[in-house]
């Protein structure tokens, strides 16, 4: 995988594909800034910022981006956010051996829910790029991270094997 991530996607011509993803991003997000200080509106510039790194991220990687609510790659991010949270929280089994297959605390049904429920949705978000990849759009090259992964998976020459799972 690291080899896979310094050749393919860490490379000077899939970041200066990726170029124009980052411009329109940071041009939305200052248009949001501007729109807010003409109405003198508050701007929470953490936040904002943070949702300014994780729209580019997702933009870059699948193709979405996350300011809209209702949008695949806000759900992403949330389901990141969820899973983060639920492996983060205070579990017995961590420090009694004894309650380890007993999940008192419904930690890991939540995990593997969460889990399960993450799974589904990058199912769908590829089976969305494989669609569109079958279609002239997407035949010139890679868009995205997503489509250079599954240009990779595709290819029965390549040097490196990936599958569905990775």
């Amino acid at each position: 995988m690291k080899k896979l991530c310094m050749s393919e996607f860490l490379n000077g011509k899939m970041l200066d594909q990726l170029l124009p993803i980052r411009k329109d991003e940071i041009n939305r997000f200052l248009q949001m800034i501007v729109k807010k200080s003409e109405v003198n509106e508050a701007v929470n510039v953490t936040n904002e910022l943070l949702k300014l790194t994780n729209s580019i991220v997702m933009k870059m990687s699948i193709g979405k981006s996350c300011f809209k609510e209702d949008d695949e790659a806000h759900k992403v991010t949330e389901r990141v956010r969820e899973s983060a949270m639920v492996s983060g929280m205070f579990n017995l089994a961590d420090y009694f051996w004894f309650c380890k297959r007993l999940d008192i605390q419904g930690i890991e049904k939540r995990l593997k829910d969460v889990h399960d429920r993450f799974d589904n949705m990058m199912e769908n978000i590829i089976k969305e790029h494989e669609e569109g990849r079958s279609k002239l759009e997407r035949k010139d090259g890679a868009k995205d991270v997503l489509d250079a992964l599954l240009s990779i998976y595709e290819d029965q020459n390549s040097v490196i094997k990936i599958t569905r799972d990775n």
